[in-house]
């Protein structure tokens, strides 16, 4: 063969070898174009990156995935066991109430605050129109108590460190079983579903540093708002915010101020004989004032050793309550921290000269400032929440910015002008009446009577 031969020979198996890549490129294309290729790839690019992944995942998230499926396995079973609960009642006969603390798990005992103290009387309220209360809270863990006049308390054994999951379970189990409720406080309500009555214990979103989400706590507030039928709000404070947010809102809403038993909570002047004590009667947290009251204490005790200060509140917060006993080692023989029962905190109210009532914020119409003025003090109270529905500034007490300065001056305006005190502590008492319990029983017995015509 001679050369030329051969190099035509190569020439024509190179033309055909490429002609066969042309095709073959032509058919890889094709295939490369169909679904299934591209299903392929993204199938073999996801298994990279899992595989890729998966070692950070098990060394930092496994923990947090299983505790998450854990935690909703016991969710399911909690939710089985209370409607075994809810299935041994005659539902007629009970009317719900969700709140999240009201019962203290360990001992068969309530907290001593505000919202409890207003969950009890509204018990005893449906007990007159021959119904029984049934009080779903959060808690740690499950448990079912039975307190006065057979009414029942469920601790969900869920507690408010998850918030979201446990009124949206709540209210499953409440809108299935029963055929309206109230929520108290009126966040409690996930969605709106089901009749409900929402109660607003005071301004909520009137915090420091509100500003830099001040959007975002107006529109959390106002959709809780808008999930319920009926909003009872204690104080005008929270009716005028919402008022100028949202006019539909507020028409949803009824005025019921908070309320004092005026045959219990009584001062007789012949008879009870005031001492020289100041009364913080609050929970000794941030919110209370309780930070600025020592401070001004510190200051008023200095010059006025013949008083004596008592605290009375749930110790609510670690640090403040350090704070508290290390403020109690300077002035042992003036300072006193002690928790009375609801019952039992009238015998300090009718000794105490003055209340004190330093609220920062998130406040309504004091209960505790009420039964203290209905009982002789004198009361001393920042100008925030509901606390200007009940006290017109030289009248029937002082109101005041809520700093140490102001507290402090406000007690030496007191203690040093007798004329004074005597005129305001008449005005308390007579300002009171108008917050009788009488009152306010008659107005949430109409509302709980149209409810229930209504839900039925």
């Amino acid at each position: 063969m001679t050369n030329i031969d051969y190099y035509k020979k190569i020439e024509i198996e190179n033309n055909s070898l490429k002609k066969e890549i042309i095709f073959l490129k032509e058919r890889l294309f094709k295939i490369e174009s169909g679904k299934i290729w591209r299903l392929l790839k993204i199938y073999f690019n996801l298994r990279d990156k899992i595989f890729a992944f998966l070692p950070f995942f098990l060394k930092n998230n496994s923990k947090i995935f299983f505790e998450k499926t854990k935690r909703n396995n016991q969710y399911t079973l909690l939710e089985i066991k209370i409607k075994k609960e809810i299935k041994k009642l005659k539902k007629e006969h009970y009317l719900p109430i969700v709140t999240n603390n009201f019962l203290k798990e360990k001992i068969n005992n309530h907290f001593y605050g505000g919202n409890e103290k207003y969950i009890i009387y509204l018990l005893r309220l449906m007990n007159k129109i021959n119904k029984k209360g049934i009080v779903f809270q959060f808690s740690k863990n499950f448990f079912k108590k039975t307190i006065f006049n057979d009414n029942i308390v469920i601790g969900v054994g869920i507690d408010s460190d998850h918030f979201y999951e446990g009124t949206k379970i709540i209210q499953r189990l409440v809108t299935e079983n029963f055929n309206f409720c109230i929520y108290s406080p009126y966040q409690m309500k996930f969605n709106p579903e089901g009749f409900s009555i929402g109660i607003s214990h005071g301004l909520y979103n009137d915090f420091p540093g509100n500003y830099q989400n001040w959007i975002d706590n107006n529109k959390f507030y106002l959709e809780k708002i808008m999930n319920h039928n009926i909003i009872v709000s204690v104080d005008t404070a929270t009716l005028n915010w919402l008022r100028a947010l949202n006019f539909y809102a507020f028409m949803k809403c009824i005025y019921i101020p908070n309320f004092v038993d005026l045959d219990y909570f009584n001062f007789k002047p012949g008879k009870d004989k005031k001492e020289n004590i100041i009364l913080f009667p609050r929970s000794l947290y941030e919110p209370r004032g309780i930070e600025i009251f020592l401070e001004a204490i510190n200051n008023f005790l200095i010059k006025n050793k013949n008083y004596k200060i008592y605290l009375c509140g749930e110790k609510v917060d670690k640090r403040i309550f350090n704070k508290i006993n290390s403020f109690k080692k300077r002035f042992y023989n003036n300072l006193f921290v002690k928790k009375f029962s609801f019952e039992k905190i009238r015998d300090i109210y009718k000794k105490s000269k003055i209340v004190v009532v330093p609220s920062l914020h998130s406040e309504g119409t004091s209960l505790s400032l009420l039964e203290a003025m209905s009982c002789g003090c004198v009361p001393i109270a920042t100008w925030v929440g509901g606390l200007t529905d009940i006290i017109i500034n030289n009248y029937n007490g002082l109101l005041i910015k809520p700093t140490a300065e102001e507290i402090f001056e406000a007690l030496k305006n007191l203690v040093n002008n007798d004329k004074k005190y005597k005129k305001m502590q008449k005005n308390a008492k007579e300002t009171v009446r108008e917050f009788s319990l009488k009152f306010w029983e008659k107005k949430w017995l109409k509302i709980l009577k149209e409810s229930l015509k209504i839900s039925n």
